[in-house]
């Protein structure tokens, strides 16, 4: 027993040993198959258990071992948003005695039910992860659409307040690439009327300029949200994108305009996508669409 009136030193939450838990695939390293103890991201975008990809980047490989990209940087990202979301299944698996595995509906349905004001930035986190996974089936990512198109104005304000107040760009790129799998999704999962209301958002294609005024993936994740929300929209959702063009061609207040400031340019590359079909995720870099119409 420790000395009366000693400081008490917070213990560190730690994963159980073994790790024995009924998890998602995405929650298990791509190398060991073994549930990620602590996650870590390549430049690539793939997440990895740092032990793992330690030992492949130790034995002299300059390659992302799921995609076979060659790898510009070895440096590893925590995925702190992975790993308090396994803690959080593995303490729920604990407590319940059984319980199954949380699937991607039930990650969106924490979404919904976090609204505007809640926190809700590691669940579309993970949510980004699962829809732009290839161990993820098609059923699945369609059922976690239809769970946000369920409570549809929460989850949007859910994911705009990501996208407005996000604490990492990672995080906010992610809460944009939700919102355009939704406005690509398929008329059976998010009907017409849906993606409309979604387009129609005053606040929409204003935090999208800003986005763009980011440049790099945050330009190019904005840019494709906004040719989804184009192709989803009618006449007021198109004159909404117009006037944040015009509005955010001066601006870069977040981040200093990558593609122009967020105005001009990218319009430019806006126009030239909605000729061609939309889809969640477009084959670019190690992103891959899912949706097939």
């Amino acid at each position: 027993m420790g000395q009366p009136g000693a400081e008490q030193r917070p213990r560190r939450r730690r994963l159980p040993e073994p790790l024995e838990v009924r998890l998602p695939p995405l929650f298990r390293c791509p190398i060991s198959l073994e549930v990620m103890r602590s996650p870590v991201s390549l430049c690539t975008g793939v997440t990895y258990d740092r032990s793992s990809i330690q030992r492949w980047l130790d034995s002299g490989h300059r390659t992302c071992p799921a995609t076979r990209l060659p790898l510009p940087s070895t440096h590893l990202v925590p995925n702190l948003a992975l790993r308090r979301l396994i803690l959080s299944a593995a303490a729920e698996d604990d407590d319940g005695g059984g319980r199954s595995d949380p699937s991607a509906a039930e990650i969106a349905s924490r979404i919904a039910a976090a609204g505007e004001g809640g926190d809700s930035e590691a669940a579309v986190r993970v949510l980004a992860l699962m829809l732009g996974s290839d161990r993820v089936g098609k059923g699945d990512k369609e059922s976690a659409i239809a769970a946000l198109v369920a409570d549809l104005d929460r989850s949007v304000s859910a994911l705009l307040a990501v996208v407005r107040n996000g604490r990492g760009i990672g995080s906010r790129i992610d809460a944009v690439r939700v919102l355009e799998s939704i406005l690509a999704s398929p008329a059976r999962v998010c009907g017409e009327e849906s993606r409309a209301a979604i387009a129609e958002r005053e606040e929409l294609f204003p935090e999208l300029v800003m986005m763009m005024g980011e440049g790099g993936a945050a330009a190019e994740a904005a840019i494709g949200c906004m040719a989804a929300a184009a192709a989803a929209g009618k006449r007021r959702a198109r004159a909404r994108m117009v006037g944040a063009g015009r509005g955010g061609a001066g601006a870069g207040d977040r981040g200093g305009g990558g593609v122009g400031g967020g105005g001009g340019a990218g319009m430019a590359l806006v126009g030239r996508r909605r000729g061609a079909r939309t889809g969640g995720w477009r084959s670019r870099g190690t992103r891959r669409r899912w949706w097939g119409r």
